[in-house]
């Protein structure tokens, strides 16, 4: 597993850890840019929420993203 991968995982289990670390995280730092994006969802979550999001919610948000983001493709 990658440090990314692991650094996204232990940002959705591992609450103490994710508030420590969230302010220090820059979307910059992942390569991937699907790890950008799960990255992105998560800061913006805490941001909105004060909370950090369930995987479940992740994925919801990222399916959302997905989908307004073709429309505009022909």
């Amino acid at each position: 597993m990658s440090f990314e991968k692991l650094l996204l995982s232990n940002l959705t289990l591992n609450d103490g850890f994710a508030r420590k670390v969230i302010p220090f995280i820059k979307e910059e730092y992942f390569k991937e840019q699907a790890d950008k994006a799960i990255f992105k969802v998560i800061y913006d979550y805490v941001q909105k929420y004060t909370s950090f999001p369930s995987k479940e919610a992740i994925a919801i948000e990222l399916s959302t993203k997905d989908k307004t983001q073709g429309k505009g493709k022909t």
